[in-house]
């Protein structure tokens, strides 16, 4: 379903968008106001401060995209669809 909308970027323009997001997420981070959700990014190996500011590095986020599965299929939840809104 997504692969359509990744036709709209080259492959250097796709690396260029994954390379700007690690940057972000590893140097100016994401304010994370759940607790719980904080715990987890820091037991993972993020940076969290006592504002609640996460910076996540970039080998962590390289070592959770080799987990995830070549493909996903969304559905909703009484699994009877596939169709998206």
């Amino acid at each position: 379903m997504f692969t359509q909308y990744s036709k709209f970027l080259t492959d250097e323009q796709r690396k260029m968008v994954h390379e700007a997001s690690l940057e972000v997420l590893e140097n100016t981070g994401l304010l994370v106001h759940a607790e719980c959700a904080r715990e987890i990014f820091k037991k993972n190996g993020c940076d969290v401060d006592a504002e609640g500011h996460v910076k996540i590095p970039h080998q962590v986020i390289e070592k959770y995209i080799k987990m995830f599965p070549s493909s996903y299929t969304f559905t909703t939840q009484d699994r009877k669809s596939t169709r998206l809104n």
